[in-house]
């Protein structure tokens, strides 16, 4: 569930440590996780999940003048997942949401199309980020010569994804984003391990 009417996603961080020793206090959940204004919740049935949403709404209005978001609340069974973070969460296992493996994929697609306009049209462009601001601002036209800041730009880009991936079961679908997707990047980013971790630019690349 989500918490609507937080003044910033940083101010939520202070704003809701009540919350947080409410539910593990009084509410005595002993399953439970809050990132910024985003609440997950473990409990046994879906009778006891309500009582719970009830209370913290009823928390929320009370003491912190706030209100659970309507539209972004969901009940599953712990066999199906559930997305938190960028994450499906499972009783003993994370997989990477699909959200976050298209998003990388747009990634690597914009990165061909800078350096290889012509072999690669672009499909779509970045809708957000720093690579948005660079591309309203004309920083970049492409073809672009793939120098060492440029390409260190990519590359914190890139491994920012696949530390996400880190964190789950995700050796195989690293291996196969970058054997299958990364197609002619291959030839500036290199495995950092032989569990594709990361990826690395060869020190070469900073004198051409």
């Amino acid at each position: 569930m989500r918490i609507r009417r937080v003044a910033s996603q940083p101010s939520a961080t202070f704003s809701l440590n009540s919350l947080d020793h409410n539910i593990k206090h009084t509410l005595r959940v002993k399953g439970s996780s809050r990132y910024m204004d985003d609440l997950l919740l473990f409990g046994p049935d879906t009778a006891t999940l309500l009582g719970w949403r009830d209370a913290i709404a009823a928390y929320l209005k009370s003491n912190l003048r706030l209100s659970l978001h309507p539209d972004k609340e969901l009940i599953g069974k712990p066999g199906r997942g559930v997305e938190y973070l960028g994450y499906r969460i499972y009783p003993h296992y994370l997989h990477v949401c699909s959200r976050s493996v298209k998003m990388l994929r747009a990634r690597l697609d914009f990165f061909k199309h800078l350096l290889w306009p012509e072999r690669f049209p672009l499909y779509q462009a970045p809708m957000r980020g720093t690579w948005q601001h660079i591309m309203e601002n004309g920083d970049l036209i492409p073809p672009v010569r793939p120098d060492w800041p440029l390409l260190k730009r990519m590359e914190n880009t890139i491994n920012s994804y696949y530390g996400i991936m880190g964190h789950a079961q995700s050796y195989k679908l690293r291996k196969s984003l970058y054997h299958k997707h990364f197609g002619p990047l291959r030839s500036f980013f290199f495995p950092a391990d032989a569990g594709y971790t990361a990826v690395n630019v060869p020190k070469r690349f900073l004198h051409q």
